[in-house]
């Protein structure tokens, strides 16, 4: 009787220490996980840089990519930047992100009426001339830069 008892609970002690090499390994490949690798793919396809697959940038005719890739793109990049900088506790100076996906806005702190567009809402042409849309795109991906720049010296 001793002998089956002495056995059941070696077998039990076995199979706890199984359990845990198994949910040992499990944890040791959560410490290695990077949330911010799984939500925020940056890579690249041919001559573009990449962020979740969405291409950041144009080219002639050849190679064109649509504004609502574009966009996307942009919105993605942002809001990477504004969790990076939540995390690190870093307040831009002079601007505030806010990420609304394809449509993100980069604020004045100064004066928060002052909003800069981070997507282009224009078709090429004319008519994106005519409203200026390019300048006011290209002012926020200057503002963008910045509070990068800020980041980067946090």
């Amino acid at each position: 009787d001793f002998h089956i008892q002495l056995t059941a609970f070696q077998e039990e002690r076995d199979s706890l220490h199984q359990r845990i090499q198994v949910q040992t390994q499990q944890l040791d490949r959560l410490k290695r996980t990077n949330v911010y690798n799984d939500a925020f793919h940056i890579s690249t396809s041919g001559t573009f840089g990449t962020i979740n697959g969405f291409r950041l940038g144009t080219l002639p005719p050849s190679q064109a990519v649509e504004w609502a890739e574009i966009n996307a793109a942009w919105g993605g990049a942002a809001l990477l930047l504004h969790i990076l900088a939540k995390k690190s506790k870093c307040t831009f100076a002079q601007y505030r992100i806010v990420p609304l996906g394809s449509f993100t806005r980069i604020v004045s702190v100064e004066d928060p009426r002052v909003q800069h567009e981070l997507f282009n809402n224009a078709s090429d042409g004319v008519i994106g001339r005519m409203f200026n849309y390019y300048g006011k795109f290209d002012k926020a991906m200057v503002c963008f830069l910045q509070c990068m720049r800020e980041l980067q010296f946090h």
